[in-house]
């Protein structure tokens, strides 16, 4: 219950903070299903994600935030953290597609020892 209460919480913070709705995302992580929630705000990001099927996975709700390069082309990169251990899990390298609708994405393990590739797509 506490888990969740954070959560709502900062999700709270998070919209008090940047005064915008969160963008909403889906996609496939390796073989899972998950559920981003992101706030773009000039060059900085910020939101979380969780599994769809199982959010308990990997430690519930992932912390994402990062930078945002909105000059050329709209290339990111976030740290993925863990809200309950508050250790950086990886990082996220993409580019953003037809005016953020759609992320490619390359997850990178914190030992760099593994790579996953990804799409996220907005959803309306």
């Amino acid at each position: 219950m506490k888990k969740y209460f954070l959560i709502v919480v900062l999700i709270i913070l998070t919209q008090i903070a940047f005064a915008q709705t969160p963008n909403i995302y889906r996609g496939t992580l390796g073989t899972q299903e998950i559920e981003v929630s992101l706030i773009i705000k000039g060059n900085t990001a910020f939101g979380s994600y969780n599994y769809t099927a199982n959010p308990e996975q990997n430690g519930g709700y992932m912390q994402i935030k990062g930078s945002w390069n909105n000059d050329n082309e709209d290339n990111f990169e976030f740290q993925e953290i863990n809200t309950r251990t508050k250790r950086v899990t990886g990082t996220w390298r993409g580019v953003a597609l037809e005016e953020n609708r759609i992320l490619k994405i390359n997850w990178i393990s914190a030992d760099q020892k593994t790579s996953i590739e990804f799409t996220l797509v907005q959803e309306n």
